[in-house]
């Protein structure tokens, strides 16, 4: 399956996974959660998180593959990485230099997203704060996703801007996890959306991949990371 292909399933999918989370909220009556269901369904978030962190820092973790010769070969035919992108003009745009170190400008807005929402979460849980009306809110988190979204599938001109938008990712996943958790009051619903953020960062990624095997096809360098 070509990358486009895979990307518009896994938009399809998202959107269908949207639309029930809105219907949710829309035909039910508000609840109120109790603190341990919250706590279980923020503890379950953060873990989420964590993992996050460590896959935008070290995107190699947890990738475990077996390098046949043929891959070994191709390997010595690629440009060398920085920020786990080419080190060519193609993704110049891609990449922020920060002191001496190249980062992901991507990659580095979703961690910078990441702290961010569990500082959130945090002063939410303590404070016992309530994001009502709940739709408004929903609709809140899930448009900062299809922001993060449409900025992926654009011609990156300026890093910064690529990592301020990527910053939002998280956000409006809190948003949708906190809103669902507390106006249904059931766990189970806040653990689906939970669930389904997971889905919305493959698709992410899926959106990424496909932008980043349009730009490396259509470049007249020989060496192809992106394949």
């Amino acid at each position: 399956m070509n990358p486009k292909t895979n990307a518009q399933i896994y938009l399809a999918f998202s959107l269908l996974a949207a639309t029930l989370l809105i219907i949710l909220i829309r035909l039910t009556s508000s609840q109120n959660s109790t603190p341990s269901t919250q706590g279980i369904v923020f503890t379950a978030f953060t873990a989420s998180c964590l993992l996050g962190i460590t896959k935008t820092v070290k995107p190699g973790f947890l990738r475990h593959r077996q390098a046949t010769s043929n891959e070994i070969i191709n390997e010595t035919r690629r440009r060398p990485l920085r920020g786990h992108h080419p080190d060519c003009t193609t993704f110049q745009t891609h990449t922020i230099m920060i002191g001496r170190k190249t980062w992901c400008s991507g990659c580095l807005g979703l961690t910078i997203g990441i702290i961010a929402s569990l500082s959130m979460l945090a002063v939410i849980f303590l404070d016992s704060f309530s994001l009502s009306p709940s739709l408004p809110w929903l609709l809140l988190g899930l448009l900062l996703i299809l922001l993060v979204y449409i900025e992926t599938l654009r011609n990156h001109t300026n890093p910064v801007l690529h990592l301020v938008i990527n910053s939002l990712l998280v956000p409006g996943f809190a948003l949708v996890t906190v809103t669902t958790v507390q106006h249904t009051g059931e766990l189970i619903f806040g653990l689906f959306a939970i669930l389904l953020c997971i889905l919305w960062t493959d698709t992410r990624m899926q959106l990424a991949y496909w932008r980043h095997h349009t730009a490396c096809t259509t470049c007249s360098e020989p060496c192809k990371n992106y394949t």
